[in-house]
């Protein structure tokens, strides 16, 4: 499984995505817009993981 993160940019009816992040920056930023949207997405890499479903690892 790839989970990738990246800033984007509404441009008219189209989203521009900026460069992919690392897991940590990716959920660091939504952490500081959206707080209960980045612990669920942190919730939801865990419990596939736990449930032998996925594995996931940070990538740097």
């Amino acid at each position: 499984m790839v989970v990738a993160f990246a800033e984007g940019e509404k441009q008219a009816q189209q989203l521009a995505l900026g460069k992919p992040l690392t897991t940590g920056a990716g959920l660091n930023r939504l952490y500081a817009q959206k707080q209960q949207r980045a612990q669920r997405v942190l919730k939801f890499l865990n419990d596939i993981s736990r449930a032998n479903e996925a594995e996931w690892r940070q990538i740097v």
